[in-house]
């Protein structure tokens, strides 16, 4: 059963937000409401207690609306069966396996990563997919970024990204004790970074410009170089690339460009961290 849509789905007069400033992402997922545009839910959620579904907005300021979260989910657990894609293209990410839906609120209390709400994925079975990435069809640059952390470090946990056949551009990739931007549709290459705490909030972002692949974890960068060229993309995944392991850590935001944004990068970087204070 799916209720009725919470929240605050105004225009809201005034509001300015990320996707306003930087537009045309190809998907978009916050715990914030990203656009001025963008006037309908955040989040889909199921709580435990019956299965019973609801959308949840934001508020007045653009945050995800944890008062109507609270209230629908009661005492129990809660879990995001959709994560809304607000940039316009409709690549919401989904889980109906209920059993391998990512969790936001435990025992009545919202999971939070540096006092915002936060989507948490297990690093066993949770996982959202879309249905497909139609809009990175033989792209050439691209530009993605994350606001993330790690609960546990395991080998080839890749937590968002576009999937290209069995290959990927991905973003919040770890292995061992390594943070990793990782691009490999046509070759594998990679920008690593060693020994980032466990549990602590990180922005991460890759950008590629038709030459280099820059990765930059909060403002500490990493280059290699690689090719994105004819490739087919088959779908946005978050917590769980279909030929690697499960991302185990808390997501608030990701959001991909099928462009080169490394002019802006820095930018995108600071509005971002002005509304997470990561760094």
């Amino acid at each position: 059963m799916i209720g009725l849509s919470y929240g605050n789905f105004q225009s809201g007069a005034g509001f300015v937000g990320l996707l306003d400033t930087y537009p045309n992402a190809a998907a978009a997922y916050s715990i914030r409401r990203l656009s001025s545009a963008y006037s309908s839910s955040l989040i889909q959620v199921r709580r435990s207690s019956d299965n019973t579904l609801q959308d949840i907005g934001y508020d007045a300021n653009g945050d995800l609306d944890t008062t109507s979260l609270l209230s629908f989910v009661g005492a129990g657990d809660g879990f995001v069966r959709t994560w809304y894609d607000q940039s316009g293209n409709a690549n919401n990410a989904q889980q109906t396996t209920t059993s391998n839906q990512p969790q936001i609120v435990s025992s009545g209390s919202i999971l939070t990563l540096n006092s915002k709400p936060a989507v948490d994925f297990n690093g066993t079975t949770s996982s959202l997919l879309s249905a497909s990435a139609s809009n990175m069809d033989n792209i050439t640059e691209s530009y993605i970024f994350s606001v993330l952390n790690i609960d546990t470090y395991g080998a080839n946990e890749y937590a968002f990204g576009v999937r290209y056949g069995s290959n990927g551009n991905m973003v919040g990739a770890s292995i061992s004790s390594t943070i990793r931007y990782w691009n490999n549709p046509s070759a594998y290459t990679t920008v690593d970074f060693a020994s980032v705490g466990i549990t602590t909030q990180i922005l991460l972002s890759g950008n590629y410009n038709g030459t280099s692949l820059v990765g930059r974890y909060n403002t500490t960068s990493g280059t290699n170089t690689a090719s994105i060229t004819g490739v087919i993309a088959n779908e946005y995944f978050l917590g769980k690339h279909n030929s690697y392991g499960f991302f185990d850590g808390k997501i608030q935001e990701a959001v991909i460009y099928p462009a080169d944004k490394s002019s802006l990068r820095s930018n995108i970087e600071l509005e971002v961290n002005t509304y997470y204070s990561i760094y």
